[in-house]
């Protein structure tokens, strides 16, 4: 039976998604829970429009962001955490912490997805660091300087 999903459900699918499973399957547990509902030709077409939205919106936003990050790839991001004497943080420096500083400078016109960066950073220290990013086809480094506060 195909139905759609209405809420992510582990080892099936998620959000949004058409899959098959088994009869008893969806009218026992998947229906009753409001995890899923049948699908027909009109839920179908519905579906399909509204994941072409989105892929034209992702779109759209990923074209900004590409012109954004070429523009700051010229001056650096500068992120800030409270060091000691020496250098070194108190806390470590993630990607979510650069994430948050170029999310303020775009000043919300468009989110700044994580899955942009292909590494994980953990820098201890204050100085320079170099983060690449690949969105679509386009690649990229980000140059963020790490300040003491």
């Amino acid at each position: 039976m195909k139905i759609i999903l209405q809420q992510n459900v582990r080892k099936i699918g998620q959000k949004g998604d058409i899959v098959e499973v088994n009869d008893g399957y969806a009218h026992n547990f998947l229906f009753p829970q409001g995890l899923a509902r049948s699908v027909s030709k009109a839920v179908v077409a519905q579906v399909k429009a509204v994941q072409q939205k989105q892929e034209d919106t992702q779109k759209q936003n990923n074209t900004l962001l590409i012109e954004f990050l070429k523009n700051l790839t010229k001056e650096k991001v500068v992120v800030q955490k409270p060091a000691n004497d020496k250098g070194i943080l108190f806390s470590a420096v993630h990607i979510d912490d650069i994430i948050s500083v170029v999310q303020a400078q775009t000043q919300g016109k468009f989110q700044v997805p994580i899955t942009i960066f292909k590494q994980d950073i953990k820098c201890k220290e204050v100085g320079a660091l170099e983060v690449p990013y690949q969105i679509d086809a386009f690649k990229g480094v980000l140059k963020v300087d790490v300040r003491a506060e």
